[in-house]
């Protein structure tokens, strides 16, 4: 079975995963951020994950909660976003998993009290887990793909 995990926000973050032998396929960082109304872009990036849905012909999804962070307008879009892609799954009859951050981070072992080492910290667990190095909505993307297959599909 194949597992496509999205570390959704202005930057989509995905990777595409093989549930029984944990291996990495596929991934990918597609950059919506220069998309002018936050409209646009979650139809967007909406339509892109259809297209790697359809693309990938996987069964299974998993996506990241949101929290809020001190950000008003980006927490509103994210939650936006969330319930949009939620909707979708849910329209066209998908199992999808919702993931925690704290809880794909514990998992990883990524730590760091500011975004920016949190960033880093899974980036350098994806490069000694898989000996890649990717972008930081990859290497998250990754990581929640990661957490799925070791913690909830083993």
């Amino acid at each position: 079975m194949k597992l496509l995990s999205f570390d959704q926000a202005g930057k989509l973050g995905w990777s595409l995963f093989d549930t029984e032998s944990k291996a990495l396929i596929d991934y990918g960082i597609e950059d919506f951020t220069k998309v002018k109304t936050p409209e646009e872009r979650i139809s967007k990036i909406k339509t892109r994950m259809n297209e790697l849905i359809i693309n990938t012909k996987a069964e299974v999804f998993a996506i990241e909660n949101i929290q809020y962070q001190g950000m008003l307008n980006a927490y509103t879009f994210l939650a936006k976003l969330l319930g949009v892609v939620e909707n979708n799954f849910f329209e066209k009859e998908m199992v999808y998993i919702m993931v925690k951050s704290s809880e794909w981070k514990s998992t990883c072992g990524v730590k760091g009290r500011k975004r920016e080492e949190q960033k880093a910290n899974a980036q350098a667990f994806v490069k000694e887990k898989f000996g890649i190095d990717v972008e930081e909505d990859a290497a998250d993307s990754i990581c929640i793909g990661f957490h799925v297959i070791t913690k909830i599909l083993k």
